[in-house]
């Protein structure tokens, strides 16, 4: 059996529906760019192109190149999701409660979101000069923020089966049933 197999070539107007998508994911977004027709025509026809064999072939070789060039892989994205849900601040601070990141490891690392280090003088108080009036002191505060916790665990939860929202209705129940319960209701 051969690897060269042929694969169906897209139009020009293909490609671009689908070079759009790959940005964005976001099948009408792409079909209204691509092809320049309404919002409510574009949601129509980007479904049926997403079901088109030439255009699934290429996004699948595109995204399967995006993976293998960012090493991407679901293994990896849970273990980022899990970096950042089961982070704790106490990783973050010295035993006197300031903010220490010179020993954080890679995966504490990859829970920050954001550091913001702000550097002010201010009078010392305790430290006067010859004349009585406060010498300055240097102060430096850092702080940090974690990504969302909550989210981050909600999507590890729902990827491990958990959070299910779905009901499963046992038995059957008929129109007639249905509206003699609603006029039983009023009727009440």
């Amino acid at each position: 059996m051969s690897k060269n197999i042929k694969k169906p070539k897209l139009t020009p107007k293909q490609k671009l529906f689908c070079d759009e998508w790959l940005i964005h994911r976001n099948g009408t977004r792409a079909y209204k760019k691509a092809y320049g027709v309404e919002e409510n025509v574009a949601a129509v026809e980007a479904h049926k192109n997403l079901r088109k064999p030439n255009v699934k072939a290429y996004l699948e070789d595109k995204l399967a190149e995006i993976e293998k060039r960012y090493e991407i892989s679901l293994n990896r994205v849970i273990s980022e999701m899990a970096r950042i849900g089961l982070s704790n601040t106490q990783d973050y601070i010295d035993e006197d409660g300031a903010v220490d990141l010179s020993k954080l490891s890679r995966d504490q690392a990859a829970a920050i979101q954001e550091i913001t280090v702000e550097e002010y003088t201010e009078p010392d108080w305790d430290d006067l000069d010859h004349q009585g009036k406060p010498k300055q002191r240097n102060i430096k505060r850092t702080k940090i923020k974690l990504y969302d916790k909550k989210g981050a665990l909600k999507d590890l939860g729902v990827h491990l089966g958990g959070f299910k929202s779905t009901h499963k209705h046992e038995g059957k129940v008929t129109l007639e049933q249905l509206l003699a319960k609603s006029i039983g209701d009023v009727d009440e």
